[in-house]
């Protein structure tokens, strides 16, 4: 589980950051779009993208997410996973 807050400038603020380099969020109705990208100390990134949409019955965010780990460009993916997430309070 990660603790984080979304910012006013549409970047997210983690309690833990780890390798974090850069984030973005957006929010559009009931979607949640978050990304994150991760750079390791061997310079390989690993690029987080969750879709999420919001659920009135719960009060989360329930959706997909998927990482790609890459070194020089996305395009070059040595690895992806794909998972399910929710985002809640």
């Amino acid at each position: 589980m990660f603790e984080f807050k979304f910012l006013a400038d549409q970047t997210i603020e983690f309690t833990d950051p780890g390798y974090l380099t850069s984030s973005y969020y957006e929010v559009n109705g009931d979607a949640l779009i978050i990304e994150t990208i991760y750079t390791l100390p061997s310079g390989s990134k690993r690029k987080f993208t969750g879709n999420y949409l919001y659920s009135e019955i719960d009060g989360n965010f329930t959706g997909t997410n998927s990482f790609i780990s890459y070194d020089e460009d996305e395009n070059d993916t040595n690895w992806t996973c794909e998972g399910t997430a929710s985002v809640f309070r």
